[in-house]
């Protein structure tokens, strides 16, 4: 199993978006929930509820992970209760969610105050400013218009890229992108999967 805790420059906490239950575990807005699950996995991590803050979380060294309970759009609040619960700062934090702005198995790490039309970045913002995060790319649907958008990303993920991304952190390859990320956390980095 991999460490989060003994290379320098990981995240104290990161969060990975979905949505709760009647949504389909394998939809794309669950990408980066799955994603998180994974990599806690790997790491040997165990997961506790916690209510004061409406979240799952796992801990162990020096990084946190949580998955909000909350529905996805509405994932600031937790994350700011999150926050409060392990006394941290905004500048601890690396939320990971799927973006349909990216073609499947390429990510882009990024910290600006865009939310680029995603409401579940757009609630943390709000709620806890400026944060970095690693966009997960889901592809493109057919058409831009608010229904067609909404319908593909509660739909699920092709099979093929779900396994590639669980596989992703399982063997590693988001770990090192989490860390190269904490070399220069300002900057636009952007890659493909291996």
């Amino acid at each position: 199993a991999a460490s989060a805790s003994k290379a320098p420059g990981m995240p104290q906490l990161l969060v990975g978006l979905g949505n709760p239950w009647p949504s389909p575990k394998s939809a794309r807005h669950n990408l980066g929930s799955l994603v998180m699950e994974a990599l806690a996995e790997e790491l040997g991590l165990t997961w506790e509820w916690r209510w004061s803050c409406w979240s799952w979380i796992a801990q162990g060294g020096d990084t946190s992970i949580t998955i909000p309970g909350t529905f996805y759009n509405l994932s600031g609040w937790a994350v700011q209760r999150v926050l409060q619960t392990l006394d941290m700062e905004p500048g601890d934090v690396v939320v990971l969610h799927d973006d349909i702005d990216l073609e499947p198995f390429v990510w882009a790490m990024i910290c600006n105050e865009s939310d680029g039309g995603n409401r579940g970045v757009r609630s943390i913002l709000q709620a806890i400013g400026v944060v970095r995060r690693l966009r997960l790319g889901v592809g493109r649907p057919a058409s831009r218009s608010p229904p067609t958008v909404a319908a593909y990303v509660l739909g699920s993920l092709e099979p093929s890229l779900l396994q590639r991304w669980q596989t992703a952190a399982a063997n590693g390859e988001v770990l090192q992108v989490l860390r190269s990320s904490a070399e220069a956390p300002t900057a636009r980095k952007k890659g493909r999967l291996l």
